[in-house]
């Protein structure tokens, strides 16, 4: 990839092989968004599920070649916020100016970001 530096590449390979849980070369697509997050970045579920995300495991597989554009594609995108802006943004709900917040209204920010929060067992 033109884009990206030889550092850069490097370390997508060190943690696409960490996920290569067989040794066969390939990443379940099911663990996209697992891989991309340790490469730290911070995808949301729907650009994960548009650069191919599978619900079940075992259904699709990717290479290391076919996961460079998609690493290169989200480390490009600037939708994606930061830990600081989540920090201040949840200061609003900090009513005590003591640095925490009722759980009650924690769920109820998570749960109405627009996003759906998948449980995984």
């Amino acid at each position: 990839m033109a884009d990206l530096r030889p550092p850069e590449v490097e370390k997508a390979r060190l943690h696409f092989d960490i996920y290569d849980f067989e040794g066969q070369g390939k990443v379940d697509y099911h663990l996209l968004g697992d891989l991309l997050r340790s490469l730290d970045l911070r995808p949301t579920q729907e650009m994960v599920a548009k650069n191919g995300w599978e619900k079940k495991k075992g259904q699709k597989y990717m290479t290391f070649e076919e996961f460079l554009p998609i690493y290169s594609q989200v480390k490009k995108d600037k939708d994606c916020g930061a830990y600081e802006d989540l920090v201040e943004g949840l200061k609003v709900y900090d009513k005590a100016e003591n640095g925490t917040m009722m759980e009650a209204e924690l769920a109820h920010v998570l749960l109405s970001l627009g996003e759906n929060w998948m449980i995984r067992k």
